[in-house]
């Protein structure tokens, strides 16, 4: 189907086949996109990926989901990281 985007995530725990439309492409990228240079500097994009992941899986995000996730592919989590980035999401998903 035009339009659409295969998005195949493996890792050593997760198998995610997920099809994306154009919007929820588009409300990813403006999420990534509105970040503060702050927060892409202080290496929290592992955190936010992980947040993406869940959010793909139909999963809720919170911090021990995050956490969790990171954790289970060898990422130490850095609950200051997850804290801060839960804040400036204000707990939105990617359809906000």
């Amino acid at each position: 189907m035009v339009g659409e985007v295969d998005i195949l995530i493996l890792d050593t725990k997760f198998h995610i086949l997920r099809k994306l439309n154009d919007k929820t492409l588009k409300n990813i990228f403006e999420i990534i996109n509105n970040f503060s240079f702050d927060l892409i500097s202080s290496g929290i994009m592992k955190h936010l990926a992980a947040y993406l992941l869940l959010e793909l899986a139909g999963k809720t995000p919170n911090d021990k989901s995050i956490k969790s996730l990171l954790e289970s592919v060898g990422i130490e989590a850095d609950d200051n990281k997850i804290k801060k980035l839960l804040n400036e999401l204000n707990n939105k998903n990617s359809e906000e």
